[in-house]
């Protein structure tokens, strides 16, 4: 063989053993390919864990009767023990009385005894209702037998055309009925009317009907008025937004500054008084004349125009 004929030789090998290379490394790669992708078919997908945060923990509760008395909702459990368990962003719905007016009280943490239905909240505790109530304070609690729901610490409390302050607070979830305790202050104010200020040692409201009783030391401002009785009502409108009836009970002294009419041709409100005694009429048409007047009796009852303010009779 001649050297070129050799050299020809050699590199017909080179470029075979070359091709073969690929060849098998490419079969390698398809193989290994093939595999990964079975694997990755027939091996399941692990699940992403569980957002702590996400997790949602619901608690039913019945009365004696079989009735839902309260459901708790809760962000998560933060601790447990044998007897209780607590919990971290919590909201509790009770639903009081034979109407079932919903009402809802969340915190930032609660205390569940899991033997008593008994609970324990804490920070940022705020109930509301269906409609503009807002009551805030620190610390509550609730019982069972009877549902009581109380705290000791000074609570705030809104609601439309209403605000005010007590030192402490009870509710009677059964009755839906609200106590408050240790010296009261409410203002009531409406768009264009002087606010309607009461003080008191404690109150009562009662959300199924349209009343608020303020009970010893009462005293309420508005304006030029001034009265002092040991127990008051309030008679609410309709919607709730004013004042139509006020009732005082025992030692009752109101004293009232009236200014002269703006037109002497203003409608009298006692024109319209065929039916009422001969005395009754010259006691409203007094009460109309400029001045000062002072009732001091054991009851009083005041019916107030739509405004809210004006005394009809």
């Amino acid at each position: 063989m001649t050297y070129n004929q050799v050299r020809f030789i050699k590199k017909l090998l080179a470029l075979v053993l070359v091709c073969f290379g690929g060849l098998v490394s490419f079969q390698l790669y398809q193989g290994i390919d093939q595999r990964q992708s079975s694997l990755d078919t027939s091996l399941p997908v692990p699940d992403e864990p569980d957002d702590p945060l996400a997790r949602r923990i619901e608690l039913t509760r019945l009365d004696s009767e079989g009735n839902r008395a309260f459901v708790l909702r809760a962000a998560e459990s933060v601790g447990r023990s044998e007897e209780s368990q607590t919990f971290r962003d919590v909201e509790i719905e009770f639903e009081a009385g034979k109407e079932g007016i919903p009402l809802v009280i969340t915190a930032d943490t609660c205390e569940y005894d899991t033997t008593t239905s008994a609970a324990h909240l804490e920070g940022n505790v705020i109930i509301r209702d269906e409609k503009s109530l807002r009551i805030e304070t620190s610390i509550l609690d609730y019982r069972q037998g009877p549902d009581i729901v109380w705290t000791n610490e000074p609570v705030r409390f809104f609601r439309e055309g209403l605000e005010g302050e007590s030192g402490s607070l009870e509710y009677e979830v059964p009755a839906a009925k609200f106590y408050l305790r240790d010296g009261v202050k409410v203002r009531l104010a409406k768009d264009g009317g002087p606010p309607v200020d009461i003080e008191s040692k404690s109150a009562t409201i009662r959300r199924n009907a349209r009343r608020v009783q303020f009970v010893d030391d009462v005293v309420v401002h508005q304006d030029t008025r001034r009265l002092q009785c040991n127990d008051l009502q309030l008679f609410l409108s309709e919607g709730e937004e004013g004042i139509e009836r006020i009732e005082a009970y025992e030692n009752v002294d109101l004293v009232m500054v009236t200014h002269p009419p703006e037109s002497a041709t203003e409608t009298d409100p006692s024109e319209d008084d065929s039916f009422r005694s001969t005395e009754s009429r010259n006691h409203a048409r007094a009460f109309d004349e400029p001045g000062t007047k002072r009732i001091i009796a054991k009851k009083l009852e005041v019916v107030l125009r739509d405004d809210g303010e004006t005394p009809e009779r």
